[in-house]
């Protein structure tokens, strides 16, 4: 079904990824210590890696180590630490339109450490979809709507089947701006928790310059540069003669300049000794 007044062709993000944007900024990686972190290709779809954390007095030190495998469909990532924790992550593209997703922890210490957390999306034309199923009994369900192309909105609810308990939120993100470099958020819910967040892109990542030459010749200087080649090959020069080194002049661009600068020695032939 497609809202008739959506006129989006992309389907909203996930109602827990509502502030993606503003996360990836004020979510930053801060940590006492040193940290290294060696990753290792064995091939196209597996890889190692070794984490190795440098604690400081009120930090212990940790070692993890890691194993990751994909491909186009499918993503299996564990991980495991000294103390016998492991944790390990399933991302199961069934097809284009349905995500199967499960995290689980194990630790030796007790059973209450260990959780299993299992998550079905649905992603249609201009909706999103879902439920949560995590160990102890939790239920979990969201769903998020295009209204217009700048406007979504959506809810979720759980409810707990040992303890009796349910909730629910609701939420809505707005964009806007010439190229949508604003983005709001915001989120409430029955216990009387909420949240507000606002993003905005102050300028496009520049364009990688590897397409475009180093040094470009303007048209005058391409003309200048071409009248040059031009009278030397119309000055046939005398059997193995020398040239001098010519200092180029401050308005020479650098890709004219270094083959002026450059000696050679030509013999008839138009062969370089």
């Amino acid at each position: 079904m497609v809202w008739p007044f959506s006129r989006c062709e992309t389907a909203p993000p996930r109602l827990e990824e509502l502030k993606k944007e503003a996360a990836s900024i004020l979510a930053l990686d801060v940590f006492d210590g040193a940290r290294f972190e060696f990753n290792k290709t064995l091939t196209q779809k597996f890889a190692l890696n070794h984490n190795v954390f440098l604690g400081s007095s009120q930090i212990p030190s940790a070692y993890e180590f890691g194993a990751n495998f994909g491909d186009e469909r499918v993503l299996l990532a564990s991980r495991t630490d000294m103390g016998g924790r492991l944790n390990g992550r399933v991302h199961a593209q069934l097809s284009d339109a349905v995500l199967l997703r499960m995290q689980a922890q194990m630790s030796p210490e007790a059973a209450s450490a260990s959780s299993l957390k299992v998550d079905f999306d649905y992603k249609g034309q201009d909706f999103t979809t879902g439920t949560t199923y995590m160990a102890g009994g939790l239920l979990g369900a969201h769903y998020m709507q295009n209204l217009t192309k700048n406007l979504a909105v959506g809810g979720e609810g759980f409810y707990h089947l040992h303890k009796q308990v349910k909730g629910g939120s609701v939420a809505a993100r707005v964009v806007w701006g010439p190229k949508d470099e604003n983005i709001a958020t915001v989120k409430a819910g029955n216990f009387g928790q909420g949240e507000l967040s606002y993003q905005r892109k102050a300028r496009r990542r520049p364009r990688p310059h590897h397409a475009r030459p180093r040094c470009a010749m303007s048209p005058h200087a391409a003309r200048r540069a071409r009248a040059t080649r031009t009278r030397a090959h119309a000055h046939t020069p005398p059997p193995h003669a020398r040239f001098r080194t010519v200092e180029p002049r401050a308005s020479l661009p650098c890709a004219c300049a270094q083959q002026l600068t450059a000696s050679h020695s030509i013999a008839p032939s138009g062969h370089e000794r």
